[in-house]
């Protein structure tokens, strides 16, 4: 990573590191995560920061009256505006404050994106010039021995089953490659779905894998090795009960256990050994009245978001707190429409990436700084607390 060459802040890497590693897991209040597709309070669609003890903070609203340009010819695409982007855009990952965005429809088959939030300024990326991107699943990971920013893309082989390739952009390199031997591997994710979580740095995908013949598994990709491993859920668990998350510091299964009584479910919590890929069962979180219930997200602080269908025809958002069982509510965010299966856990920070632009500055003249000299003014008071601004 590298920071920002702007006048007014210029960040020493090192302490950097050593502030926002500080602040990451001893300062809870900056933990949250960053939802997608979401809809504000009038109506508008927005991405947004949640937080179990404070009301929603939209971070970017997005324009849908915005006209994209339309391109006809691969070729001839050009590098578009975060307003054009973001018209269509869903998010594939979070680390280190920098969030990775894909577009689902207008450049579904040109670029991709890095975007921090806090400082205003993204990069668009363009994806090798082959055939079938349309389908790809992006993912977002960080390699700690280079200090780089990675986006993996798993992309499905055009009437090859289950099969898929893979390939990793380095943005200290600024450059593509295929990152396994084989060309190929043997796993397909979840359609419609971009990596389910990022967990110590490494992109997690749900879909399954071609060769064990089972459509319930998960894999990770490496990205300091490009290393593909698949994994299988807890032994005896029906997989169609499983929810996968990170919960802390840990990569968790929670088992939905229907009881004898009808509305009325159990969750079993396991943790994976993420080396060897075994589980261990710790203890019951609790009991849920409900028809059915998802459990999608786990906030940065641990804890458990809960969905849950009613037998009365309506929907529920709360919280629990797996150490304790206790289930609560944020009245704000239940009125808030989110989109719980499209998020990340996300901090922020005053990283700017190589490449990166001031949004709305894009296409200025490339010789001039195009990082706002003002980014702290963007930055929330819990986190330039810390960074003593």
């Amino acid at each position: 990573m590298t920071t920002s060459k702007s006048n007014s802040f210029n960040f020493p890497q090192n302490l950097f590191l050593n502030l926002y590693i500080e602040h990451q897991y001893n300062k809870s209040r900056n933990t949250a995560l960053i939802a997608d597709n979401s809809f504000d309070e009038n109506g508008r669609k927005t991405v947004s920061l949640l937080r179990v003890d404070a009301p929603p903070a939209h971070i970017h609203h997005i324009d849908k009256q915005f006209k994209v340009g339309h391109f006809k010819v691969r070729r001839h695409f050009s590098p578009p505006n975060f307003s054009e982007f973001s018209k269509n855009m869903v998010l594939a990952g979070s680390v280190n404050g920098i969030v990775c965005v894909t577009n689902e429809i207008d450049f579904a088959e040109a670029f991709v994106g890095l975007w921090n939030p806090s400082r205003k300024v993204w990069k668009a990326i363009e994806l090798p010039r082959t055939k079938s991107w349309k389908n790809k699943s992006v993912g977002l990971g960080f390699d700690s021995e280079t200090n780089d920013c990675k986006v993996i893309c798993i992309v499905p082989v055009p009437h090859g089953g289950s099969w898929s390739k893979i390939q990793i952009y380095s943005n200290n390199q600024d450059m593509w490659a295929q990152c396994n031997l084989d060309g190929i591997v043997p796993f397909r994710p979840q359609e419609t779905l971009h990596c389910k979580f990022v967990f110590n740095g490494v992109p997690y995908w749900l879909g399954h894998n071609w060769k064990l013949g089972d459509f319930q598994f998960f894999a990770r990709v490496n990205p300091c090795t490009g290393l593909f491993q698949t994994f299988q859920f807890p032994q005896d668990v029906n997989p169609a009960l499983v929810d996968l998350v990170k919960l802390r510091e840990s990569v968790a299964a929670l088992v939905k256990c229907p009881s004898k009584y009808a509305s009325i479910i159990s969750v079993d919590l396991y943790l994976m050994d993420e080396k060897c890929g075994s589980w261990m069962k710790l203890y019951c979180i609790g009991s849920f009245e409900c028809d059915r219930m998802w459990i999608p997200q786990c906030m940065g602080t641990g804890e458990i978001v809960i969905f849950k269908s009613m037998h009365f025809g309506d929907n529920v958002t709360c919280f629990c707190n797996p150490d304790t069982g206790h289930v609560f509510h944020n009245t704000k965010i239940e009125e808030f429409d989110s989109s719980w299966f499209m998020s990340y856990s996300h901090v922020e920070s005053p990283v700017c990436l190589s490449g990166m632009m001031q949004i709305g500055m894009e296409h200025r003249d490339k010789n001039k700084d195009l990082v706002s000299k003002k980014w702290a003014s963007s930055l929330s008071n819990d986190f330039e607390s810390v960074l003593h601004l």
